[in-house]
């Protein structure tokens, strides 16, 4: 029977709605039939107004015609939501029944006997992530504002990570597979990134160790390290690929501790075999161009194409600095605000890990100018040179140390003949010479491939993805 019901929204606004109880696999549950819009705005236009639905809910007057036909119009061009429910969630979830995901959990889950729906809770999890991003207990809260009856607990939610865990690599694979088959992927192109995700904890996580070998059984995962945030809160590492489309295939965690750089090898190994790929071309940053991720690289059969550093005097390739400076073989555009020029190199790669490696490598550099890159760095290159202007002489050596121990460090020069402490002033300069020699390479940016059949436009295309 359909009833009348108040409910507030997170602003605090109140809702009138028809709402009609259900049974669906020995639950209760509700469902709305039809909103009347803002209680306030109802009984401005008729006092009383809210008494009445309910009266005429009572008598059957309201609510039959509702159950008879409900019609529904999305506007394609307009956010799908209102003030006290959103409706987005509909498009993707047609998505999700495309991708045969409800297939593969009712598959996985046919064994196991839980009290809980791990479908609409990993439906609800996901769909939030995409609508309004939020923990995992903020999800759960924020349930009431989406169309449907979810009636997900907290409880539930939780349980079901540990058989979502479980799930993730067949998840993967058969969504792989999926969109293989009705969108075409290619996964011979990849691009590869790393982010990190913080915890509200002060302490790494503890190794489990066998109390009788020693033995680690386990690594603590969550690990104090290099925060995109910038945190000092234990971290977990994720290595994610995705292809030509910005389609996510699959991906891997690491121990907060691991570097960016050494992710990349083992992450490479896993999507191989996971997905059964013999070759595949890895697209990055310049934070995966080193000499021991190259050299697995090549010696897997494998391909990649990297951002170089070429800024600096330090650590760069000088033969590279003067192929970009050369002003010969540029190409540009008519308007002179981007252009690009490439060369075929042969260099040699050494390993920084034991046994020591090398390994001479042929690659395809192309180097590419734009005018409102090298705006944007001027403007930000002016105004850090200025903020250090600005700095006092023991401002800037603080901001020359690495933070740690040495904040805890209080610094004095020793008068030799009175064996006095003095306070320690170092007098430190703007190197305008480096601020020259890097202002050379302003809108400049170097793309290095083992791809060398590739074309200059291919290049870029692949990058701009």
């Amino acid at each position: 029977m359909a009833y009348i019901s108040k409910r507030k929204n997170r602003e605090g606004k109140i809702y009138v709605y028809l709402v009609e109880g259900y049974r669906e696999k020995d639950k209760v549950k509700t469902r709305i039939l039809k909103s009347y819009g803002q209680l306030e705005e109802l009984e401005e236009k008729e006092p009383g107004a809210f008494e009445r639905l309910k009266q005429e809910a009572r008598d059957g007057i309201i609510g039959k015609k509702e159950l008879e036909e409900i019609k529904v119009t999305y506007r394609l061009d307009e956010a799908i939501t209102f003030d006290d429910m959103n409706y987005g969630w509909k498009l993707f979830d047609e998505l999700y029944h495309v991708l045969e995901i409800e297939k593969i959990i009712n598959k996985s889950m046919k064994k196991s006997k839980v009290g809980f729906d791990v479908n609409t809770i990993l439906r609800l999890l996901v769909f939030q992530r995409i609508l309004n991003p939020g923990s995992k207990l903020a999800t759960v809260n924020s349930q009431s504002e989406l169309f449907g009856d979810w009636q997900v607990d907290e409880n539930s939610m939780y349980r079901s990570l540990v058989y979502l865990d479980k799930m993730k690599e067949t998840i993967q694979l058969k969504t792989h597979q999926a969109i293989t088959e009705k969108i075409g992927r290619v996964a011979t192109l990849v691009f590869y990134d790393v982010t990190n995700y913080f915890f509200e904890i002060d302490v790494n996580d503890d190794e489990e160790v066998d109390e009788k070998t020693g033995e680690i059984l386990a690594e603590g995962m969550r690990r104090k390290g290099a925060s995109k945030e910038r945190r000092k809160s234990p971290i977990i590492q994720m290595g994610l690929f995705m292809d030509t489309n910005g389609i996510p295939i699959c991906y891997q965690l690491f121990r907060g501790n691991t570097p960016d750089v050494s992710t990349y090898c083992d992450a490479i190994w896993q999507v191989k075999q996971q997905f059964g790929i013999k070759r595949i071309v890895v697209v990055a940053d310049k934070a995966m161009n080193s000499g021991n991720n190259i050299i697995k690289t090549s010696n897997n059969g494998d391909g990649w194409l990297f951002s170089q550093k070429h800024r600096g005097k330090k650590g760069v390739c000088k033969k590279l600095q003067e192929f970009i400076l050369d002003p010969a073989d540029w190409q540009y555009n008519e308007d002179v605000t981007f252009g690009q020029k490439s060369m075929i190199r042969v260099r040699t790669i050494k390993t920084t890990t034991k046994p020591i490696q090398t390994k001479k490598v042929t690659e395809k550099v192309l180097v590419t100018w734009s005018q409102k890159y090298a705006n944007r760095e001027q403007i930000r290159r002016d105004a850090a040179v200025d903020y250090a202007k600005k700095l006092t002489n023991p401002e800037l050596f603080r901001e020359t140390c690495k933070k740690g121990g040495k904040k805890y460090l209080e610094l004095y020069t020793l008068d030799k003949e009175t064996n006095e402490k003095k306070p320690f002033a170092p007098f430190i300069e703007i190197d305008q010479e480096a601020v020259d020699f890097d202002a050379q390479f302003d809108g400049i940016n170097v793309l290095v491939t083992s791809e060398t059949h590739m074309t200059d436009e291919e290049i870029v295309r692949h990058v701009s993805l």
